[in-house]
């Protein structure tokens, strides 16, 4: 019987498909890129959908453009492979149990670890101390995990205990949590930062972040033109010959 099995279970074979890309999305917790689309080349299956995950595990990749690729395309890559360590948001997920940080990269979110909040309660002998003593530990990691407060910051979590450690770090140390935003979550830890991604509030803030940014290189730009400096080219003859040149 088991001859017979091992006689019918499928052969896996390595193959090489080429998909029609229509649809790519991120798996923010299992580290891969999703790209759905119809088999366009390979050895069998045209036109049938599949879904590829691209993993950075050495596997063989070709992109291929319908125009092609084009310089500011493989800016944009250069950039982007670049910036893969580099954090694009701090998390603080913080009730009254613990306090969760994480960072969320390009490839997806890291977590930093978590501080017990030492089961405080209104009736724990020495509650507000120890409250204190744990918003202190927060404060502390918080401005070891953000050294440069350019990197956009979320505190979330349910409850007043977010706003509550706030107002103790903007006393104790502003620098920690300047230009923070706040969220609500029904849970903190590590469950709060998941949905604190899967609602998209991570993203948002990331990206608002980004948009600030390039309001302000924008704003420089009109600066220049409005100053009449030959550091910006304006117009198409104007952005021709700079190209040119």
């Amino acid at each position: 019987a088991q001859d017979k099995i091992r006689e019918g279970k499928p052969e896996k074979r390595t193959i090489r498909l080429g998909l029609r890309a229509e649809s790519v999305e991120w798996g923010v917790f299992d580290d891969h890129l999703r790209v759905l689309g119809p088999i366009e080349t390979g050895p069998q299956d045209h036109g049938k959908y599949h879904t590829i995950a691209l993993r950075a595990d050495g596997m063989d990749v070709e992109v291929q453009k319908r125009r092609g690729i084009q310089g500011w395309h493989e800016e944009v890559l250069r950039g982007a492979v670049a910036a893969t360590g580099q954090p694009q948001a701090i998390v603080l997920a913080i009730d009254d149990t613990e306090s969760q940080f994480a960072v969320l990269r390009s490839y997806g979110i890291q977590f930093l670890g978590s501080l017990p909040s030492a089961g405080q309660g209104k009736r724990h002998p020495g509650a507000d101390e120890a409250k204190k003593a744990f918003y202190e530990d927060t404060l502390r990691s918080l401005l070891a995990f953000r050294a440069d407060a350019s990197i956009p910051l979320l505190v979330v979590g349910p409850g007043w205990w977010r706003e509550e450690f706030l107002e103790h770090a903007r006393r104790k140390g502003p620098e920690a949590v300047r230009n923070a935003v706040t969220e609500g979550t029904s849970q903190g830890g590590r469950a709060g930062v998941q949905e604190t991604v899967r609602n998209g509030a991570v993203t948002r803030l990331a990206r608002d972040h980004r948009v600030a940014s390039e309001t302000t290189l924008l704003e420089e730009v009109w600066e220049a033109v409005a100053k009449g400096t030959d550091k910006v080219a304006y117009g198409k003859k104007a952005v021709d010959a700079a190209a040119t040149a």
